[in-house]
């Protein structure tokens, strides 16, 4: 039998990262980069600093810092039953390796990769009630309209 050698790009920004409880998952898996999303229409909350929580937002408008991995499929659909159960979604995001950020270049020079990234689906007033979710210590920072989950156990 052939062995499935096909890798899909999967964007994380949370527990999945490098130093956080999930990244066991990634181990053997190819780690492409940090990465940061294109567009600037996203929030972020910190469910009880346990996992962060990325949704569409019309209050905080951030981009989300990340990680890239290439992934087998195997652990794909494992990863995508992991996200479906805790009530995320997956949607295709374009995004530019952080590398490239803060460099000047034109604007016809950045080349952006397309990912999957798992977000909640309707924020339920997160935008209005994120102090809610968030303890004092957040584990959020927020730096040039760029947000990131920093929370390491």
């Amino acid at each position: 039998m052939k062995k499935d050698i096909r890798r899909h790009k999967l964007f994380v920004y949370g527990t999945l990262k490098k130093k956080h409880r999930l990244n066991s998952l990634l181990v053997d898996e190819v780690f492409v980069g940090d990465y940061v999303t294109k567009d600037s229409c996203y929030g972020m909350s910190s469910y009880l600093d346990s996992f962060p929580m990325v949704y569409h937002s019309d209050v905080h408008n951030h981009q989300i810092i990340g990680e890239l991995y290439e992934v087998t499929t195997l652990n794909y659909d494992q990863i995508l039953a992991m996200e479906y159960n805790a009530g995320f979604i997956p949607i295709q995001v374009d995004i530019e390796n952080a590398e490239h950020i803060d460099k000047p270049h034109r604007v016809m020079d950045k080349t952006y990769e397309t990912a999957l990234m798992f977000l909640i689906p309707d924020s339920n007033g997160i935008d209005k009630d994120v102090n809610y979710y968030q303890k004092q210590n957040s584990t959020i920072i927020t730096k040039d309209n760029k947000t990131e989950w920093i929370h390491v156990r």
